[in-house]
């Protein structure tokens, strides 16, 4: 039998839940949880942004190339629809470091707990287990077995797809459509769990715990973090996978196709989605930066906490690796509005290379994504700086903290002004920013097909 213990779990998601009757307490959280979690965040961040480049730009493109080229190469876009095995390698890899790493962080977590409270391994992580603590590692479980279940029959599947191709060529075109059907389908379930995996860190998050309208900062905090998802996966599926297919990778089954004709159709390809994919990373970049000043001022509230906490500094950090990831996106907007405009004026040989130096800029930027997201990982196991005012007893509170915490948020005026001035800022850029990626995408897909 278990004995009963009043319990705060302070979890890597800095939510404190009690369980037990008690009164004893113990607190488990360490930098080794953020160094665990580190991985964890990063493999949700690959399954929601790869899935969503893969299944909104990359499969609709070539649905769009594959009718528009089927009279003449046919043969060549179907190598693209089925050759699905890097999208599928990378959703097993996430799944299991995902799996691995939830169950490594709470046994750690339990280790640390069983230590406090004189119990054995078992018992503190039976305790764990039936805790709210529990219920999150149970969805993450869960969600990447069906993830990486879901990838293996998707393998199987595309395999069975490319038989189909060889026996049926006099119904290529049923078959393009019937693969597309199902590339989407299982994309969208992938995408689904994904969601729910990232919306499971929401729920235990800085923002659960917060007194003004939790629910909103709960919704508000995972739409932050699909953003991050969406604009740092897809740079690396783009930058390391789909650039190496396109622009790197010769394939000995193409070689039929003269050189110039394949790599002027790779080429197409990868301008069409760098076209269609800054669309998307313009509005994550502003939805990423509107939520992070809601959350910034929901958590330090005042100006100077970010100088005189511990939260407020690694934040800092934080901001030190996103303003230059922010920086690299608007050069490569600009830069990619050059190379469309040189793109028929200079050879394919040359614009080969222009493109190969433009894809080592997006590698440095999905390099600082990577470090914008380890950071993070620190954020989650640090309490902000009202949350450690809150938890201290009110005979070590000052009577100015007592003050706040009674009115619950008590926000400073000028900081909530400038946090909402940048906000509509923020809004008004990233309009016109898309605008303008959507009219260059209209106008290099009108004149790639006046020129053809």
């Amino acid at each position: 039998m278990i004995p009963s213990f009043n319990i705060v779990v302070e979890t890597s998601y800095s939510q404190i839940t009690t369980i037990g009757s008690d009164s004893e307490t113990a607190a488990i959280t360490s930098y080794i949880d953020a160094i665990i979690k580190g991985p964890l965040l990063i493999a949700q961040t690959l399954i929601v942004g790869v899935t969503v480049v893969h299944s909104f730009v990359f499969i609709p493109i070539i649905k769009k190339d594959s009718i528009f080229f089927y009279n003449n190469n046919s043969s060549f876009i179907w190598s693209f629809l089925v050759n699905n095995k890097q999208f599928i390698i990378i959703m097993i890899a996430c799944g299991s470091i995902i799996f691995n790493m939830s169950t490594i962080l709470i046994v750690y977590q339990a280790s640390l707990l069983s230590s406090d409270l004189a119990l054995d391994l078992s018992s503190t992580l039976l305790i764990l287990i039936s805790s709210n603590v529990g219920n999150i590692f149970i969805i993450k479980l869960v969600t990447s077995t069906i993830i990486i279940t879901l990838s293996v029959l998707y393998y199987y599947i595309s395999k069975k797809t490319e038989k189909w191709k060889d026996k049926e060529q006099q119904n290529i075109k049923y078959q393009q459509i019937k693969t597309i059907k199902i590339s989407l389908t299982f994309c969208i379930l992938l995408l689904i769990l994904g969601s729910i995996n990232i919306f499971s860190n929401s729920i235990q998050s800085h923002n659960a715990a917060v007194s003004f309208l939790p629910y909103l900062a709960i919704f508000i905090d995972w739409i932050h973090f699909m953003m991050v998802s969406v604009w740092v996966g897809g740079l690396f599926y783009i930058s390391l996978i789909l650039s190496r297919k396109l622009l790197i990778k010769e394939k000995t089954s193409n070689l039929q196709y003269p050189k110039s004709f394949k790599n002027s159709i790779n080429i197409h390809f990868f301008l069409s989605i760098i076209l269609c994919f800054s669309i998307i990373a313009i509005i994550s970049i502003g939805i990423i930066f509107i939520t992070g000043l809601y959350m910034g001022l929901l958590h330090i509230q005042q100006p100077s906490s970010l100088l005189n906490s511990t939260y407020g500094n690694i934040l800092i950090i934080k901001l030190l690796l996103v303003f230059p990831m922010a920086l690299l996106g608007g050069y490569h907007h600009f830069r990619l509005y050059k190379l469309i405009n040189q793109k028929i004026w200079i050879q394919i040989d040359q614009q080969l290379q222009k493109l190969k130096i433009f894809d080592k800029s997006l590698k440095l930027e999905f390099i600082f994504g990577i470090g914008v997201i380890f950071t993070s990982s620190f954020l989650t196991i640090t309490s902000p700086p009202q949350q450690d005012m809150i938890m201290l007893p009110p005979s070590e509170q000052s009577d100015s903290a007592k003050t706040t915490n009674n009115k619950n948020h008590l926000f400073d005026q000028s900081f909530s002004f400038i946090t909402l001035l940048l906000s509509i800022s923020i809004a008004i850029s990233v309009i016109l920013f898309a605008r303008r990626s959507w009219l260059n995408l209209k106008i290099y897909n009108q004149n790639y097909q006046n020129n053809f």
